[in-house]
């Protein structure tokens, strides 16, 4: 086999593209690296199944004629031993290779169990390879196969909105469901891992054992091969129903249910207490350092509206984004420091408490606080970080903006305090705090206490249209419909 031109070319061809497309996020978590490896489990799996096709081929058709040391279906059974070790290799080092090109260690909690079933996934390939061999004597599963490929692709970039959307659609599912047959909310539980190993056990001995029922000389079946095969048929349809029935993406998970972990304390920094999910606790600096300029403009005595951030996901505190505790803010699995979106996130949550807005909720109907000045001082708080590119900062002020229906109006007033000295606009907020976070002042007052006419009157800014992502347009057909008022 590795003297096969087929895996000389095809095996680092594939290796190189999927190393090459492979996505690693700046801050990479377990789900990350459990979903990549995944698929390249599945790439691996594809080319060894070509790669492993002509040896087999040559064993099934040709081995029984020769005066050889093994028995037909023991030197098919070391092929297959041959090509498992080669194809484990070859994931291995794909795994190997998207650890060590995260720029850091990996967040999160990963079952050695669930991580030990994607290495298995990939040795469907060339087992299935093996068995289509034996069964069938012919380079037709072959043929099938490398046809079925580009055709897929094809029709991946070519086929939306047709009947032939739907058919690549099923025999992706198929494909996936064949390599991940279990919903996987969180890849850390040692239980679902478990289940996962076993049906990758399972399986590996059902193509193993589908490979031994056909005889020799390709006529009649071997009947304990054929019923261990459609033992374990059964026992694998068994684990797969019991899995996804007790696993699901709405699970709530527990602390107690991940490998070799421990609930993890809440750590306070500077009145804030960050409380992350295991695996996570190095994102506790992260956090911190998103929103300390937040609350260095904030007055300390308003500081107490802001006293906790959790962190939910991978079925782990669903409670929470429902209900999240009283003056808290809730943070993902997500976070990169290459990008601003996932500090702006944060920072909109946290500007949006201290003001007094209500924070939006994935059972709650949004409102809208455009013309009042709080939502201003929200926005202006959540891009008050001056070290910040201004760009940045405008994004950062906007999309705050944008989670309570605002006029043109709000954006041209958060703009401008943007382009003042921060210290002038943090000393006016401290001193008029109570005013300028009522739901009854409007943005005109705001705007009198740094000597800007109201919004309306002649001589009020515009908003910034060259800097800001959104245009015009978008900000008045962002919600449609009115939103009720943030009381």
């Amino acid at each position: 086999m590795l003297s096969s031109p087929v895996f000389f070319v095809g095996v680092p061809l594939t290796l190189l593209f999927q190393g090459a497309t492979s996505y690693v996020p700046s801050v990479p978590t377990v789900t990350d690296l459990y979903y990549e490896s995944s698929m390249n489990a599945m790439g691996v799996a594809a080319i060894m199944f070509v790669v492993t096709s002509f040896p087999a081929l040559r064993e099934v058709r040709h081995s029984t004629d020769l005066a050889l040391p093994l028995a037909a279906r023991t030197r098919l059974l070391s092929l297959s031993l041959a090509a498992v070790a080669l194809t484990s290799a070859c994931t291995g080092l794909l795994i190997a290779a998207y650890l060590l090109r995260a720029p850091l260690p990996v967040s999160g909690v990963m079952s050695p169990f669930t991580l030990a079933g994607v290495l298995m996934s990939s040795w469907f390939g060339p087992l299935a390879a093996v068995a289509a061999a034996a069964w069938t004597r012919s380079f037709a599963p072959l043929v099938l196969f490398t046809m079925l490929i580009p055709t897929y692709l094809l029709y991946s970039f070519t086929a939306m909105g047709s009947r032939a959307d739907v058919i690549v659609s099923r025999m992706s599912w198929i494909v996936s469901s064949a390599m991940v047959p279990f919903q996987m909310p969180n890849p850390g539980v040692t239980l679902l891992g478990l289940l996962y190993l076993a049906y990758a056990v399972l399986l590996t001995a059902a193509l193993v054992c589908l490979a031994m029922v056909r005889k020799s000389s390709g006529r009649g079946l071997r009947p304990v091969p054929l019923g261990v095969s459609l033992l374990l048929a059964v026992v694998i349809t068994g684990t797969v129903v019991h899995g996804n029935r007790t696993y699901t993406y709405e699970s709530d998970i527990s602390f107690e249910q991940l490998h070799g972990a421990e609930a993890p304390s809440c750590r306070t920094r500077d009145g804030v207490a960050y409380c992350p999910l295991p695996g996570y606790q190095s994102w506790v600096a992260y956090w911190h350092a998103a929103l300390s300029p937040v609350l260095d403009r904030v007055p300390e005595r308003e500081r107490h509206r802001l006293l906790a951030v959790w962190q939910t996901g991978s079925g782990m505190r669903n409670d929470l984004n429902l209900a999240p505790p009283a003056q808290s803010i809730i943070v993902g699995e997500q976070w990169e420091t290459d990008q601003p979106y996932s500090a702006n996130v944060m920072v909109a949550d946290a500007a949006a408490l201290l003001v007094g807005l209500p924070l939006f909720q994935m059972d709650a109907y949004p409102c809208g606080a455009s013309g009042q000045s709080r939502l201003v001082v929200a926005a202006w708080l959540a891009a008050a970080d001056e070290q910040s590119p201004r760009e940045e900062r405008v994004f950062t002020a906007d999309n705050t903006l944008l989670s309570f229906n605002p006029a043109p109006q709000d954006l041209a007033l958060a703009h401008a305090l943007l382009d003042m000295p921060g210290e002038r606009v943090g000393s006016v907020v401290d001193e008029h705090w109570d005013t300028v976070t009522s739901p009854e002042t409007g943005a005109g007052v705001l705007a009198g206490l740094f000597d800007l006419p109201a919004p309306g009157e002649p001589g009020f800014p515009e908003p910034d249209w060259e800097t800001s992502y959104w245009t015009e347009e978008e900000i008045d057909e962002w919600w449609g419909d009115p939103l009720p008022v943030c009381s």
